[in-house]
């Protein structure tokens, strides 16, 4: 899952960081901050303007003198429209934000387009005459409502002590019907799965779409999506980001009246290499489901991935291409040795308590002694997890189990669409919908246990 996005962690598609401040940490907005940088917040609505227009070289007169050094208007033009290509047109500012973060005020304009939000955010030197020293695009996942027609209902409900935001979706005309738990690809996703610039939404597909085959399910915002407050690199566990929210779906999906009891957990990439894990902690489940997951070690899939990036970069000598390969491979053994008492630090985007407690779980001991039905589903197109060392490593882990199927999608994506044959992310840009076939296929198979 390509250095942006880590496997399991992905910060809603970072297009553009320009900035001379470090990285940015939101703290609660609240209206007394909209009030206070009123103008600081009209300012970045200017910009906004002005970008949308095509103007990119008003702002560069309020850059601090270091982030002027690091990007013109040339820059920032190019950036732009690297992040609004496969939006759609320009609809409105759908909302506004303020955040503070050491001496700088960081203001948030949500843009909306017809595909998908934009996330302008604009960081301003307190310290410096409220100057611009940094700047972000950012796809933003605009909410959507839950609709209903002559096939599905889909009800709003909340998951979980801290009431996380989900939809139930009922398949219309059946009583009683299964339930299947659909989990992201990533710890900070929003409920629908939301990926790339036209926000093609994976959950909201197989959602619906299991809905046609009679099949109910659940899906929820994670936590960190939710309550991003409470994602501390340094705190982090498996336990705090997946597994406790999903048992809390689980029992959910279980007791609802308007269900069947029969619960099954499709899991997408990062949750889909922990499904067995929440299988055997959940011993309610019926059955479950991987997508594109895998039974390695999250860092040994990470150091694969750099390794093919730094590869295939044509403008990086040999002698950088290995410096860069002793690094990941240094980092990857650091993650190896870490023990309880390892200092906290942050390799490949989380902390030790995180890595401690992910490798703690022995996902092949554990999908090796399940006995309930388990379906491991791949698309043979997919650069993120290998069709060969990922997908084939299940194969090989449960030769032989009557309990395991398999099946490899050709033309198929990390997101089970139809691949664009663009290279690298930008095959998730294009308006896509997750492949029917693989609908058909998981429903075959709930239905039939």
């Amino acid at each position: 899952m390509r250095n942006i996005k880590r496997f399991v962690i992905w910060i809603i598609t970072a297009v553009l960081l320009l900035t001379s401040a470090g990285a940015f940490s939101a703290c609660s907005n609240d209206g007394s901050l909209l009030s206070k940088y009123s103008s600081l917040v009209n300012r970045g609505k200017v910009y906004s303007t002005q970008f949308l227009s095509g103007d990119f070289a008003t702002v560069t007169r309020d850059l601090t003198s270091v982030a002027a050094m690091q990007f013109g208007a040339d820059a920032l033009e190019s950036s732009w429209s690297s992040a609004v290509q496969n939006l759609g047109d320009y609809v409105s500012i759908a909302d506004k934000k303020v955040s503070l973060y050491g001496q700088s005020i960081v203001v948030q304009i949500i843009l909306k387009f017809a595909n998908n939000g934009l996330n302008v955010t604009i960081s301003f030197d307190g310290s410096n005459n409220n100057k611009v020293d940094g700047i972000w695009f950012t796809h933003y996942v605009l909410p959507m409502p839950p609709e209903s027609n002559d096939v599905f209902q889909e009800v709003a409900v909340s998951v979980g002590p801290d009431s996380l935001d989900g939809v139930l979706t009922l398949p219309v005309g059946v009583s009683a019907p299964k339930v299947a738990v659909l989990l992201p690809d990533t710890i900070t996703s929003d409920m629908d799965g939301t990926v790339g610039a036209a926000g093609n939404r994976v959950l909201r597909d197989l959602a619906r779409g299991l809905a046609q085959h009679g099949i109910a399910s659940v899906r929820y915002n994670m936590r960190y999506y939710q309550f991003p407050e409470q994602a501390d690199s340094t705190a982090m566990t498996v336990a705090s980001a997946l597994l406790d929210d999903a048992a809390a779906a689980i029992a959910f999906a279980g007791s609802d009246s308007r269900l069947g009891g029969a619960v099954y957990v499709i899991g997408h990439g990062g949750s889909g290499s922990l499904v067995p894990k929440i299988a055997q902690d959940n011993p309610s489940v019926a059955g479950v489901v991987s997508l594109a997951g895998s039974p390695r070690r999250l860092e040994d899939i990470i150091f694969d991935q750099d390794a093919a990036s730094i590869n295939a970069d044509a403008n990086t000598t040999d002698d950088e291409k290995q410096m860069l390969l002793n690094y990941a491979s240094g980092t990857v053994q650091t993650i190896k040795d870490l023990t309880p008492d390892s200092p906290d630090s942050v390799y490949f985007n989380f902390g030790v308590k995180y890595w401690l407690s992910l490798n703690a779980i022995d996902i092949p001991t554990i999908a090796a002694s399940l006995q309930i039905p388990m379906l491991f589903l791949q698309g043979a197109a997919d650069f993120e997890i290998s069709p060969d060392a990922d997908f084939g490593a299940w194969q090989t882990l449960l030769a032989g189990a009557s309990n395991a199927q398999f099946k490899l999608y050709d033309g198929l994506n990390h997101q089970f669409m139809t691949t664009t044959g663009t290279a690298g992310a930008a095959d998730y840009d294009t308006q896509n919908s997750v492949d029917a076939q693989v609908i058909g296929d998981i429903a075959d198979w709930m239905n039939a246990g």
